[in-house]
């Protein structure tokens, strides 16, 4: 792309979608709510950003939150690319739900930068995994998207500060995400009706879980049994 010239792409992947933006000289832009979660890296440039009460100084390298899904803001650039991860808020918000299930109000992120720089370093890793997963050869399946957007959804909350108590995420996003699918499915174990064909593996592929003998072990760990005892109960 030629100097001076704008760009724009976006993959979609179903539950989350990713894009890419040049925009050389300055730009003033006003962005209304739309209900998603955008998280950004600044790959060059500079921005401000205004959001409700807050004012962030981005330079490159820059990890923010560059929009809450209940409100709008303003984009101030100069010479700007930039990479972003689109997630629908109410995916974040089952996300939190997982995480503090006893909480009363919505999720509520109360500051547009990570708590520091491992916080930062965790969202990029994250968001390139998540770019790894969609141009895979031969696209992302149905399931990888799924559990990619949950990822990253749970690592959102890690990452940016919130008025949730979100300490069960901080083992790893992975092994929340892992977590999430385990309990997932010990659920259909125990909806599921072994004399209609129901398998244990089969519920574990299901989720996720592509090694029935590792699915086994991790679910005896967290339930006391292994998955066929839940299933025939």
């Amino acid at each position: 792309m030629a100097a001076g010239e704008y760009g724009i792409a976006r993959i979609d992947a179903g539950p989350f979608a990713l894009t890419e933006l040049l925009l050389p000289g300055r730009l003033s832009m006003v962005f209304s709510p739309v209900g998603l979660l955008m998280v950004s890296s600044l790959q060059a440039g500079r921005a401000e950003l205004r959001s409700g009460d807050r004012h962030e100084r981005l330079g490159s390298g820059d990890v923010c939150l560059d929009g809450r899904p209940d409100e709008s803001r303003t984009l101030l650039t100069d010479d700007l690319r930039i990479s972003s991860v689109l997630l629908p808020g109410d995916l974040v918000g089952r996300a939190a739900d997982d995480a503090s299930p006893r909480r009363s109000r919505p999720l509520h992120f109360t500051d547009l930068v990570p708590a520091g720089l491992r916080t930062a370093a965790l969202w990029q890793r994250t968001a390139d995994f998540a770019r790894c997963a969609v141009l895979a050869p031969g696209g992302v399946s149905p399931l990888v998207a799924a559990e990619t957007a949950r990822l990253l959804a749970a690592t959102a909350p890690v990452v940016f500060p919130n008025d949730l108590d979100t300490s069960p995420l901080m083992t790893t996003p992975l092994d929340y995400a892992r977590r999430v699918r385990l309990d997932h499915a010990h659920t259909e174990l125990q909806d599921a009706d072994p004399g209609a064909g129901a398998t244990g593996p089969d519920i574990a592929s299901r989720r996720g879980f592509t090694h029935a003998g590792r699915f086994a072990a991790a679910y005896r760990r967290a339930y006391g049994e292994p998955p066929r005892t839940t299933l025939r109960r």
